[in-house]
């Protein structure tokens, strides 16, 4: 009976342990991609047949960087100047 104990607490320890390495780095990583920037939640669909991505975006001085919500990579995956965005006023599409 003791080694069932034992077992099990080598199992729970072990899966605790590996819940907080995953929210630490989730933590981490998050703070890293800020870089005291604004950052906040933002999908995003390239194309009209993809699906909805949620993942972060950060405002920068120069850029608009969007960073995917899970993993661990800090590399944005996409990236738009600001210089070359096109802010205007939205337009009625019809015959949708």
């Amino acid at each position: 009976m003791p080694s069932v104990l034992v077992s099990t607490e080598i199992v729970i320890g072990t899966l605790l342990v590996v819940a907080v390495v995953v929210l630490a780095t989730t933590y981490l990583r998050r703070r890293y991609i800020a870089k005291g920037l604004p950052l906040t939640l933002c999908g995003l669909r390239c194309t009209q047949t993809d699906r909805w991505r949620l993942g972060l975006i950060r405002f920068g001085d120069n850029a608009l960087e969007w960073h995917t919500l899970g993993g661990v990579s800090v590399r944005p995956k996409h990236l738009w100047l600001r210089q070359r965005l096109i802010l205007d006023a939205p337009e009625l599409l019809v015959g949708r």
